[in-house]
Parts: C-alpha cells; structure tokens; sequence
C-alpha cells in the first residue's frame, strides 16, 4: 500500500553442515521492483550461522541424538537478516525511500 512503511525481514532456515559454516559471513541482498519491472527498492545485510563451540555441539547432540535419529529434529538453524527497516512507497513519483 503506498504510504504504508514496512518492516521487511528474511528468515532463513540453515543447515549447520560444516560447508556452511566454513560459508562464514554472507551477503544477502533484496531488489524490490514494481509491476513495471523497475527496482523501487534495494538492500543488501550480512548474515553469518551462529557460532556453537564443539562442546555445545557435541552436547546438544547427544541430548537430541534420538530425535535426530528417529527425524523428528533436524540440526538446523534459523537466521534472520532485516533488509529494510522502513520502506516506505512515494505516493507522488510511485518511486520508494527507505528509512534505515
């Protein structure tokens, strides 16, 4: 809706597999475009997996080893990377701004 900001937020579900860990920080980027195929928008953040130490790992591995096992839990990680803070639509020009 023009004149509406939104609060726009990618959430990503992760392996924690070592390629993505080794992955280390990311770039994640966004290009919002209108129904004319003109970007209106563009952000890029970047994200990294949280860092669990070989201890916790190995911990929470043997606590869960059943439900990893048996499927019912996955060794995964959700990460979440807020592309804009408030993009807002120009009412006048249909053109956007973005208040970070």
């Amino acid at each position: 809706m023009v004149g509406q900001p939104y609060r726009i937020v990618l959430e990503m579900e992760m392996p924690e597999s070592q390629a993505n860990q080794n992955t280390g920080m990311f770039m994640v980027c966004a290009d919002l475009k209108d129904a004319d195929y003109e970007s209106v928008g563009r952000s890029c953040r970047s994200a990294i997996l949280h860092y669990k130490s070989f201890l916790h790992h190995a911990i929470t591995t043997f606590v869960f080893a059943p439900f990893l096992l048996s499927g019912s839990a996955e060794e995964k990680q959700i990460v979440s990377v807020e592309l804009f803070t408030r993009f807002q639509e120009d009412p006048v020009s249909h053109h956007s701004h973005n208040v970070w």
